[in-house]
């Protein structure tokens, strides 16, 4: 398979810059790749050449349509995912249990209990540490979303104000219904 995508290669490169040796006689030796160091800076120069030149012409189409009247829609998306993006990254790095971060402290927390246990001599089981623990971590997990709520609730106030039209009338709509929306929100 690697060599029929290496022939696939060869056969789509322009002449000057082919990697393979064309004076080999024999079938093996044909098929193993014999490269000089100028025709390898030769085939990396085609490709940084092809993905520049792919990625200008990308970005200048992008921006081309995100100025038009076509583009206008697309460009307030990325206008409310800049804002709300760094916001579910925040949550998530703070409060998810697959979170690095999460896990870290769990960890710590759970030693340092461990070890508070083991100062005071009290005897305690395994249930009665994860009774403990789980406590500990549900009062840790409120103060975290507290912070994150009272921290982000006036940025993504502002993308509301900013956005305006069906955003405003979201967080009109968030602000009174009886889904379970943080009171911070609610403000």
């Amino acid at each position: 398979m690697m060599r029929a995508a290496a022939r696939r290669f060869v056969a789509a490169t322009p002449p000057g810059s082919r990697l393979l040796s064309s004076s080999s006689s024999s079938s093996a030796s044909s098929s193993q790749a014999t490269s000089s160091p100028s025709s390898l800076r030769k085939g990396a120069k085609i490709l940084a050449y092809g993905l520049g030149g792919s990625a200008i012409v990308g970005g200048i189409g992008t921006q081309y349509y995100l100025h038009s009247e076509s583009g206008v829609g697309a460009k307030r998306q990325l206008r409310f995912w800049s804002y709300v993006a760094p916001v579910v990254f925040d949550y998530t790095w703070n409060l998810s249990s697959k979170s690095p971060l999460v896990k870290y402290q769990d960890w710590s927390e759970r030693r340092k209990l461990e070890q508070r246990l083991k100062e005071q001599a009290a005897a305690s089981s395994s249930e009665e540490i994860d009774e403990l623990y789980q406590k500990e971590r549900k009062e840790r997990r409120a103060e975290i979303m507290s912070k994150l709520h009272k921290e982000h609730a006036p940025h993504l106030y502002q993308c509301l104000l900013e956005l305006k039209g069906l955003y405003v009338k979201l967080g009109q709509v968030l602000s009174v219904t009886t889904l379970p929306v943080p009171d911070e929100y609610r403000n």
